[in-house]
């Protein structure tokens, strides 16, 4: 048995392993081998690194945040209210004419359902943000593209109706 004493009997204190008290330098990492043909040129430091990511707002993270909606619905309901509103117009003018007070009210009829449709499709638009300021213009349009409500209007400003 190997013991260190001192000649007085004590046991030599043990120094605190230096470990504990400070950490190791990290190993320098394998160098790369250069490649066959000769050294490459290397990107420079800011085209390798990662562009920075925003922090997230708190209480949020990237998954919840909302994707973009698709304004399909908004704009071809717009469309559609502005045809009908055309359309409108057209049968208003086709009305003066007796040959065409038939192909007149036909047009009147086709105006009213579809104007009715497209308001409930720019509602839908609207509540579901699907182009929500699209369906919105898309409800006013079609409202006053109803012949009803064109009709109304027009004998308000004309005193006719009074």
């Amino acid at each position: 048995m190997n013991d260190q004493r001192d000649p007085g009997g004590a046991v030599p204190a043990t120094p605190p392993p230096a470990a504990a008290s400070a950490p190791s330098p990290a190993p320098d990492p394998a160098p790369v081998p250069e490649p066959v043909g000769g050294p490459t040129p290397t990107a420079p430091a800011s085209a390798t690194e990662p562009a920075p990511v925003p922090e997230p707002v708190e209480g949020t993270t990237p998954a919840d945040s909302p994707r973009p909606r698709n304004r399909v619905l908004g704009i071809t309901t717009f469309v559609l209210a502005l045809l009908l509103l055309a359309g409108n117009i057209v049968g208003i003018v086709l009305s003066n004419d007796p040959a065409t007070f038939v192909v007149a009210t036909g047009i009147a009829y086709v105006v009213i359902f579809g104007s009715l449709v497209t308001f409930l499709m720019g509602a839908v638009a609207a509540v579901a943000n699907l182009g929500r300021g699209w369906g919105f213009g898309a409800m006013a349009v079609s409202f006053v593209a109803n012949p009803f409500v064109m009709l109304s209007v027009l004998n308000l400003f004309s005193g006719v109706g009074a």
